[in-house]
């Protein structure tokens, strides 16, 4: 009886892990923000810096590149020595990585800004539950939000003003993420006192577990692929959301503004609904069928707004594509720790997210020299084919909650112990 309580006593949570949600957001928004802080005001970017289009996209796509290269190393990093050290590592390199990018506000370093890029983007993942997925993925959003109002504040700039708004918002972000290294050495630790929950700690006993036992599990494959595909093709249509727009409606920026706010905006509820009614009804496949034909649903209304030239059905589909495409995020990204339980989620998020980026260095290139020689609506049949392929994907996976079967496993003998 004794030995049952201490063991109850122990699995509990702590504030201190709501400051480091907090910090861990706060990288989330300014990394999100800097790796769309170009793309967002292609435009500008292309007659400050005398560059093409397809070299403004490389600002964001080369961010992947060192997401494909360096996620598992990284990913093996955080498991070995701990959140502390490896978000210390990560805000010095997200700094530095600042200070490139106030260097090259000068106009004949633009390959500068590209290494910056790369340098800044090293973003956060949550090790948490789907609810906190949800929130990191938030302020993850607002960062987008962020971006998407860099044209009305850079509309109508000359060059010397131009100059000034890129250094000023340089200065901010390397500030911040100075601040962010501070706080995560006088505050940060690597693991509270106890494990959260019994699947933790039944998790931490297993010990280390065979990849391949990871590559053979069906759903873990089918759902990896899906989430590289949904996540990839966000960053590609984000990445090129300016070309398009402004070419089909005559170089509206207000137009543009308002759809990539919408855009990203309507992500901040589909990020927060999703945990709540995945916590409700907690059959995953469907839940992943269902979000998925909403998702590839709003792809095809974004089609018909460019090829009408339609503003409020523009609107109406990026709003459809935030909530879906969110909602669908931190469902897939939940579901992949459920089905691949007991893998640690630094493993498992390390290849999702170099799927992901894969898919992104490819897709936005491609859609941009589509747009420039076909179209943008043309161009555009890319995303809702990739969409119908999520949709397909998702009827083959299985509701095999792992994570879940393991607390309710280890929960009910002592409960049915202590009686």
């Amino acid at each position: 009886m004794e030995r049952n309580e201490n063991e109850a006593k122990s699995y509990k949570t702590y504030k201190r892990r709501y400051f480091i949600l907090i910090l861990l957001s706060m990288c989330l928004y300014f990394s999100c923000f800097q790796v769309l802080q170009y793309t967002s005001i292609g435009d500008v970017v292309k007659k400050y810096y005398h560059v093409t289009y397809i070299d403004v996209s490389w600002t964001a796509t080369l961010s992947f590149i060192s997401q494909i290269i360096f996620f598992f190393p990284i990913s093996k990093f955080i498991e070995f020595n701990g959140i502390r050290t490896s978000m210390l590592v990560a805000t010095f390199f997200l700094t530095f990585g600042g200070c490139l990018k106030l260097i090259a506000c000068q106009r004949n370093l633009f390959w500068l800004l590209l290494v910056g890029q790369i340098l800044g983007a090293v973003w956060f993942k949550s090790d948490e539950a789907a609810l906190v997925v949800g929130l990191t993925n938030s302020l993850f959003v607002l960062g987008g939000i962020t971006s998407f109002v860099l044209p009305l504040i850079f509309d109508d700039s000359n060059i010397e003003e131009t100059s000034e708004k890129f250094l000023c918002i340089s200065i901010v972000i390397v500030v911040s993420y100075g601040t962010f290294f501070f706080l995560t050495l006088f505050y940060v630790v690597d693991k509270p006192p106890s494990p959260p929950s019994q699947a933790e700690n039944n998790r931490t006993s297993n010990g280390r577990q065979s990849l391949k036992t990871l590559f053979k599990n069906k759903n873990f494959l089918l759902l990896t692929i899906t989430f590289a595909l949904i996540l990839g093709s966000s960053w590609s249509f984000t990445i090129t959301l300016n070309h398009a727009v402004l070419k089909q409606f005559s170089n509206n920026h207000i137009i543009f503004s308002i759809a990539g706010i919408l855009a990203a905006g309507s992500g901040i509820p589909g990020s927060l609904i999703a945990p709540t009614i995945m916590k409700k009804f907690p059959n995953y496949r469907v839940l992943e069928i269902i979000f998925a034909f909403c998702y590839a649903l709003s792809f095809l209304l974004y089609l018909l707004s460019l090829w009408t030239q339609s503003e409020w059905l523009l609107y109406v589909s990026v709003v459809g594509y935030g909530l879906s495409m969110n909602a669908l995020f931190v469902l897939t990204l939940d579901f992949i720790v459920e089905v691949s339980f007991p893998f640690t989620e630094s493993i498992v998020y390390s290849f999702s997210f170099m799927g992901e980026s894969l898919v992104a260095l490819v897709e936005a290139p491609v859609v941009t020299l589509l747009t420039n020689n076909w179209g943008a609506t043309n161009a555009s049949f890319i995303y809702l084919g990739t969409a119908v392929v999520c949709l397909l994907l998702s009827l083959f996976v299985s509701n095999d909650m792992r994570r879940r079967k393991a607390d309710c496993h280890e929960a009910e003998p002592l409960i049915l112990h202590s009686t």
